[in-house]
């Protein structure tokens, strides 16, 4: 459903899993989604397991005072 809802170009998998539990899940809906497929698509998104493994909340929390900071001020864009 994500694969037509969004139409992502890539799905990017993590957290505590240990890693060949997240290639296993990687594979198994990797053929999954190939079985479900509508031909008329051409392509199917990526279907990647991240590098930031348990750390990867942490990094995502880390950048919230930088955008914070950066991004612009939602009164602006009235």
């Amino acid at each position: 459903t994500c694969e037509y809802l969004l139409d992502p170009q890539a799905m990017i998998f993590g957290g505590r899993l240990p890693v060949a539990v997240l290639d296993a899940l990687i594979a198994r809906l990797g053929a999954e989604m190939a079985r479900c497929r509508k031909e008329t698509k051409g392509y199917a998104p990526a279907l990647i397991r991240s590098d930031a493994g348990e750390v990867a909340a942490a990094l995502g929390a880390a950048t919230l005072p930088i955008y914070d900071s950066l991004a612009p001020h939602p009164s602006v864009l009235f």
